[in-house]
């Protein structure tokens, strides 16, 4: 089943209070909360709070967004804290800082080792780590993604996925595709050459994207870069994203592989 969710870095200008309000008001069920803008890495008190107010509210807290990048010498703990604080399932961190072609052998083998280290430490707060699947780390192709996973080999490191604008939708299929097992959930938006757009114009992608994203267990599609930062806007989006997983639910009930 896919839930319908928000990224709250999607509203920044809005309190952590505010975005479970607007998430509840919208027929949203999930958040993943940002570390820079909500919810930050050294205040555990926040971090509890947070967690408790979203559960409280009938939401689920789909991920804790950190900013820990590897390869830069930073020390995830204190962003892993405050995942398990907030009882995040997940945390969200970044693959580097350089292209994947742009990777030498040496810092690729460094990378792999201390990303077993990062799903180690996670690992013990009974926590998933995940990937940005971003340009200019080691996510930017499909084939490096994929490959990096298997590199780690950590059963409890996967990825994010979103609409990479260096690929085709073809590409992006196949990615995804390849990918789904792997795949923790996804950031949805609609861009185009002049940057962001409302999310309905990016259906007939969208509904590939959601077709190939089906599996089983609860996965997550949260909105991110809503055109303008406007909350007329995150309404609009809100209601298509419900709209089109509506919509996916049926084509997958009439061709008798209803979304588990």
């Amino acid at each position: 089943m896919i839930v319908p969710g928000l990224v709250s870095v999607t509203c920044k200008r809005s309190s952590a209070e505010e975005i479970i309000t607007y998430a509840k008001a919208l027929g949203l069920l999930a958040i993943e909360w940002s570390e820079n803008w909500h919810i930050q890495a050294d205040d555990l008190q926040r971090a509890g709070e947070i967690g408790r107010l979203t559960r409280a509210s009938g939401l689920v807290v789909a991920g804790y967004g950190s900013y820990f990048r590897l390869g830069t010498g930073l020390d995830p703990t204190p962003s892993i804290k405050a995942a398990a604080q907030m009882q995040a399932p997940v945390i969200r961190i970044w693959g580097g800082d350089k292209p994947s072609n742009q990777v030498s052998d040496g810092a690729y083998r460094l990378l792999v080792a201390e990303t077993k280290a990062v799903a180690d430490l996670a690992g013990e707060y009974q926590l998933q780590v995940a990937l940005e699947w971003h340009k200019n780390t080691i996510t930017d192709t499909n084939e490096t993604a994929a490959t990096f996973l298997a590199d780690v080999g950590r059963s409890n490191l996967k990825t994010l996925w979103q609409p990479h604008q260096n690929l085709t939708v073809q590409q992006r299929l196949e990615g995804l595709c390849n990918l789904k097992k792997a795949v923790q959930y996804l950031h949805v938006y609609h861009w185009d050459e002049q940057g962001r757009r409302p999310l309905e114009e990016g259906t007939d992608e969208w509904m590939q994207y959601l077709a190939a994203f089906k599996s089983s267990g609860s996965k997550f599609a949260l909105l991110e870069f809503v055109k303008g930062d406007s909350l007329e806007q995150l309404k609009n989006d809100a209601h298509t994203l419900i709209a089109w997983i509506e919509k996916n639910n049926q084509i997958g009930e009439r061709n008798g592989q209803p979304i588990q």
